[in-house]
């Protein structure tokens, strides 16, 4: 492995990117634990997340004061409490409804999320 490429953490899955002021962060899943189970398809919570900054110039991104501010005010959402995400099953509908068309979920929904379990819908219109 070049010493350009070394690991820092594993993840289990992405949550998304953010901007403050100065740079990007990428926000992770660090750790998961399985909590149910539909089917075939695994219910995870998330127990923690890291936020992975992006920025070429990492010092000046965390000298900043009103940066930071911001970074910190963003780590006070705990996302580790009452955060679900499944990789193949949509927890946004009901079972009722993801039943309707048997395994193609994806004739069922039209590919959109029930928005009313979209925390952060309107960040994403």
């Amino acid at each position: 492995m070049s010493a350009a490429f070394v690991r820092r953490l594993s993840a289990f899955g992405l949550l998304g990117f953010v901007r403050f002021l100065e740079g990007y962060f990428m926000v992770l899943v660090t750790k998961r634990r399985k909590v149910a189970t539909i089917g075939y398809h695994f219910v995870y919570k998330i127990e923690e997340t890291e936020t992975v900054p992006l920025a070429a110039d990492i010092a000046a991104v965390a000298s900043s004061p009103h940066e930071q501010r911001y970074h910190k005010t963003f780590q006070s959402i705990d996302l580790s409490s009452n955060f679900y995400y499944s990789h193949s099953y949509d927890i946004t509908h009901t079972l009722q409804h993801n039943m309707a068309l048997g395994n193609n979920l994806e004739l069922v929904s039209g590919g959109e999320p029930a928005w009313r379990f979209v925390w952060n819908e309107y960040l994403l219109k």
